[in-house]
């Protein structure tokens, strides 16, 4: 559906931080867990914002987000083939 309403949806924060190599493999943090942060991370979707959104653009982003709270179970279903992201 993104590609068909041309909304851009860019996981911003996946990985988190704590998962970037420089931190995975220096400092006092290394083998840090955050499982509250996991968790969030595969919830959080970044929607566009700002002046640069137009009203026409909010209202296709909001069409899109109704879309799929009204068809919930085929888009878990569509996207659930393919993982959300990985990282070592």
């Amino acid at each position: 559906m993104e590609s068909t309403l041309n909304v851009l949806t860019p996981r911003y924060f996946c990985p988190g931080c704590h998962a970037a190599k420089s931190y995975r493999t220096n400092g006092p943090q290394v083998g840090l867990r955050l499982p509250q942060t996991e968790r969030l991370l595969k919830k959080v979707l970044c929607l566009p914002t700002g002046p640069a959104v137009t009203s026409a653009e909010a209202n296709t982003i909001c069409d899109m987000i109704k879309f799929v709270v009204e068809h919930t179970e085929a888009v878990k279903k569509r996207f659930s083939v393919r993982p959300i992201f990985s990282h070592p």
